[in-house]
């Protein structure tokens, strides 16, 4: 493969589907392929503690981007340079809740008047 960037899977959502749901079937699959998977890209609709438990527990590399929930986390996000930081997230669903700590990057970058914007961007 050459060291590209494939999609591999695409699944519709169904009633009652959840993002955990989905992504423990794609790592299943992920797992049966001939060929070794260096990392997995998600949007953010999989940040939740649970999906990143299974990340997590399946050991594969992942790029997952942070969603702004919490007072801790929103005050990383705006201040400081580019770096890295142990953040944790706890999801409930139903009875079960989950907490899990992973390694966030921030990148920091320039506006430079991009959509009339100036000062930084920052990203996690």
């Amino acid at each position: 493969m050459n060291n590209k960037r494939y999609t591999l899977a695409v699944r519709r959502l169904t009633d009652g589907d959840t993002a955990s749901d989905v992504l423990a079937e794609f790592l299943g699959l992920l797992n049966s392929f001939e060929f070794d998977v260096k990392a997995v890209y998600l949007d953010s609709g999989f940040y939740d503690g649970k999906c990143l438990t299974l990340l997590q527990a399946h050991n594969f590399a992942y790029i997952v981007p942070i969603i702004k929930w919490g007072s801790k986390i929103e005050a990383e996000l705006n201040q400081g340079w580019s770096r890295e930081i142990s953040h944790d997230l706890t999801t409930s669903y139903g009875d079960h809740e989950w907490t899990v700590e992973f390694p966030v990057m921030i990148d920091c970058t320039y506006k430079n008047g991009r959509y009339d914007e100036n000062g930084v961007a920052r990203h996690g």
